[in-house]
């Protein structure tokens, strides 16, 4: 697990849970599509907190790599009630490296261009124009599937740098992640999880727990 050290004047913590929806298309072995979207709520009191939309293609040169590129479109409301509009292009490549009978050991890597639309001094109102920061983000998780494969577990670690006017490589944020899914049919499956979030907003450390439920719906085209 990757371990970060602060020193920042002030902490928070938040309770939120996470219903996302996952839709693959398979185009065939190598091309599929993939399209997520994804409600984040506080938990008490209840009220959202950001729902993000990402769209992407997909291509599998072997069958221990995977490279995608694709568009993300967050609304992300802040502590001022404001709802600040982000527009994101990303790239990424995901790589098997380790495979024992049901178990496998993945890394992600994937760079992130984001658009953040400007908001005036004290974070109330939206401004003209979008700022820009650029986020790196590396993961490495380990899966192990069921003999029958109707179950799934996956373990990740994620952490993310980006760019900031004072800090080429300004820490983000660092996602701890268990989760289970189950195999409803041949194209649905069910995955409920928990992520552990720690980042740094402003010289504030940030913790969050995440009840992630997750719907997979894969479809095959070919």
């Amino acid at each position: 697990m990757t371990l970060i050290c602060f020193s920042a004047s002030s902490q928070s913590t938040a309770n939120l849970y996470w219903a996302r929806y996952f839709n693959q298309l398979h185009f065939n072995d190598k091309w599929s599509w993939q399209n997520e979207m994804d409600e984040r709520r506080s938990i008490q009191p209840d009220h959202q907190r950001q729902f993000i939309i990402h769209s992407y293609g997909n291509f599998r040169p072997n069958s221990r790599t995977d490279i995608a590129a694709g568009i993300t479109a967050s609304w992300v409301t802040n502590t001022k009630n404001l709802t600040v509009p982000e527009i994101r292009f990303f790239q990424s490549v995901n790589y098997q490296i380790a495979k024992l009978g049901k178990s496998e050991i993945q890394v992600r890597f994937r760079l992130e261009e984001r658009f953040f639309h400007n908001t005036d001094a004290q974070k109330t109102d939206l401004t003209e124009g979008y700022n820009f920061k650029f986020r790196t983000r590396y993961r490495i998780q380990f899966q192990r599937s069921s003999n029958n494969q109707n179950w799934t577990v996956r373990i990740a670690d994620e952490i993310m740098y980006h760019t900031d006017s004072d800090d080429v490589w300004r820490f983000d944020q660092n996602r701890i992640y268990a989760g289970v899914e189950r195999k409803l049919t041949k194209q649905l499956g069910l995955e409920i999880g928990y992520m552990l979030l720690h980042g740094l907003s402003n010289d504030k450390i940030v913790h969050s727990n995440n009840l992630r439920t997750t719907l997979y719906h894969r479809i095959g085209l070919k």
